[in-house]
């Protein structure tokens, strides 16, 4: 009667011990897994409103899409945007914070002339492309854009 009770507590403390490990496992790849994240809208106006942030290094890039305005004006395809240190720490948390199922449920859903535009980066390469109608967007989405944008 004392083995099974040995090995019915081994058994139980190594399926407890799993599935710990791999909680922590899969956490910790979804973090790594995104490097550097776009996101962009494309509503009202003829330009799209595009931003890049670097997730390491906490940094937020403008992007200006217009190739022939930037060799009229001289100005940089991406440049560094001027946020504040309290506001960078909220859009951070903000990404932190992203519900990527609700997305990936609505991922190509496009219907009419206003749309977002997410894009998730590893080494540089596109690792996902997500192209959300603005009715469909998760609200977590909507609220970190528009912190970018300054609303």
């Amino acid at each position: 009667m004392h083995i099974f009770e040995n090995s019915n507590k081994m058994k139980i403390l190594s399926i407890i011990s799993i599935l710990t490990l791999n909680y922590f496992n899969s956490f910790s790849q979804t973090k790594e897994r995104i490097e550097k994240m776009t996101i962009s809208y494309n509503g009202d106006s003829l330009i799209t409103q595009k931003y890049e942030l670097i997730i390491h290094s906490k940094k937020v890039y403008v992007i200006t899409p217009v190739i022939n305005y930037l060799h009229i004006k001289r100005g940089k395809y991406k440049r560094r945007a001027k946020i504040k240190k309290d506001r960078r720490e909220k859009i951070f948390s903000l990404v932190n914070k992203l519900q990527w199922t609700y997305l990936e449920q609505n991922k190509n859903k496009v219907m009419g002339d206003r749309f977002y535009v997410v894009e998730t980066f590893y080494t540089d390469n596109l690792i996902d492309n997500y192209k959300v109608s603005e009715e469909f967007l998760p609200s977590d989405f909507k609220m970190l854009f528009d912190n970018l944008n300054g609303k």
